[in-house]
């Protein structure tokens, strides 16, 4: 039996809700499913000690190494003991590497040019200025963390006759220049952050709203849609994440409400184009770091124009918590990790 363990910072499984439905789906696919924190790792004895679903119950048990890891715990969080995570690293595949920053992923996606026409300019911010240049470009723009997430922290900056408009965190303020030039310089002390000049992804109502693409591979290690919904900001917000107030629309009512005449075919251009980006992407990570991608979370935007616009890519993105053991997505992972193992293991014997 294929025995899957499962990294994550977080000692107790019963605080990783997801794990439980990682657990049933690996049952499911007769793989033995082990949850455990770098603390359980000893490396002296080949061993790991963690938890096991029995009859849907967590059960403390020490294990061998496990033939396949599922990444799932925070680096930072990990970071102290990462000399043992390094050790595992040498003889058991693992999955879900990182892709790197916000910026990180568009200067790759730039240099290579395959993607570069869905690109939003981006501009690292080194100083107030670099926010007033933008503005005087581009009139409207998104001034948001390199490395934030949850829509934590993204900022609207709208050039008035006089002053400018700033919305930040379901908040509005109208500022000077002088008043703008310090909001920015305490925002950019100790984080790095960029610019985007604004993408009109609006509803027929003018409402924002952006698209979230999920791929992962399956178990012949091919990709696949594992889900895509809208996320529409609520009344009087413009931030559409769901942990901001958005609401999620399934992708279906949400396009047959905006696309009307075109609902099918747009469904299969979304589609493609996540299988597409997803194909990309994991050939660059190939060639950057020889590494293989398994599961991403593609962000964007569609202008009036109908035009696709990547606002980032996400390399573990995760699912709305409503939405745990719903759709496929853990058994399609778990799949996945068991076809990781088999070909770990047929390569060792072909050496």
């Amino acid at each position: 039996m294929i025995l899957i363990g499962y990294l994550s910072h977080r000692k107790n499984p019963r605080t990783v809700k997801q794990a439980y439905y990682f657990a049933v789906a690996a049952q499911k696919e007769n793989a033995e499913f082990l949850f455990f924190s770098p603390k359980g790792i000893d490396i002296a004895n080949r061993k790991i000690n963690g938890y096991i679903l029995v009859k849907n119950q967590w059960k403390k048990v020490e294990r061998r190494f496990p033939d396949v890891i599922f990444n799932h715990g925070n680096p930072g969080k990990m970071a102290h003991s990462q000399d043992k995570i390094d050790v595992l690293k040498q003889e058991i595949p693992f999955t879900s590497h990182s892709i790197g920053s916000k910026m990180t992923v568009y200067y790759r996606l730039k240099e290579a040019k395959t993607f570069s026409e869905y690109l939003i300019p981006s501009i690292t911010v080194y100083s107030p200025k670099d926010v007033l240049n933008a503005l005087n470009k581009y009139k409207k723009i998104v001034f948001k963390p390199n490395d934030g997430h949850k829509g934590i922290g993204v900022t609207f900056i709208d050039k008035l006759p006089k002053g400018y408009s700033v919305k930040v965190d379901h908040q509005k303020f109208i500022y000077n220049e002088a008043q703008l030039m310090r909001f920015v310089k305490q925002r950019i002390r100790g984080k790095k952050h960029l610019i985007q000049p604004c993408i009109n992804s609006k509803t027929r109502y003018g409402v924002p709203f952006d698209l979230r693409l999920h791929v992962q591979k399956d178990g012949n290690g091919e990709w696949k849609v594992a889900l895509i919904y809208a996320r529409v900001a609520r009344n009087n917000s413009f931030v559409t994440n769901l942990s901001s107030g958005g609401s999620r629309v399934p992708i279906e009512k949400f396009l047959r409400q905006q696309y009307p005449k075109e609902y099918s075919g747009m469904k299969k251009r979304l589609e493609r184009f996540a299988l597409d980006l997803a194909r990309h992407m994991d050939e660059i990570q190939q060639q950057v770091h020889s590494e293989t991608l398994d599961e991403l979370g593609i962000d964007i935007g569609i202008d009036q124009n109908k035009h696709f616009w990547i606002y980032e890519v996400n390399w573990r993105p995760g699912l709305p918590h409503a939405l745990f053991g719903k759709v496929g997505a853990e058994r399609t992972m778990i799949q996945y990790t068991i076809y990781l193992a088999k070909q770990h293991k047929s390569h060792l014997n072909n050496r």
